[in-house]
């Protein structure tokens, strides 16, 4: 009923947020010194035109990010189920 978690999926998850708050610290330190990336401009709608590009840049992006996810969630889940570290 109340088994105490595996070691890994703490681990996994730990590791996942340390990466995801160095990252998102990273990203917002390189915005606040440089409002403007021209790498992105291309993808920024002109005056008058829908976002699609942009979306489709970031829905990649978030694609992506799922993809890299996958294995860290299998592995949690596998040991929650299993009540064993894989």
């Amino acid at each position: 009923p109340n088994k105490p978690l595996p070691i890994r999926p703490l681990l996994l998850g730990g590791a996942v947020v340390l990466w995801g708050s160095r990252l998102g610290m990273f990203l917002f330190q390189r915005i606040m010194d440089s409002p403007k990336d021209m790498r992105l401009q291309e993808f920024f709608p002109k005056e008058g035109e829908l976002p699609i590009r942009l979306a489709g840049f970031w829905s990649v992006q978030a694609m992506w990010g799922f993809i890299c996810m996958l294995p860290v969630s299998a592995a949690c889940n596998a040991a929650v189920q299993t009540g064993k570290p894989l």
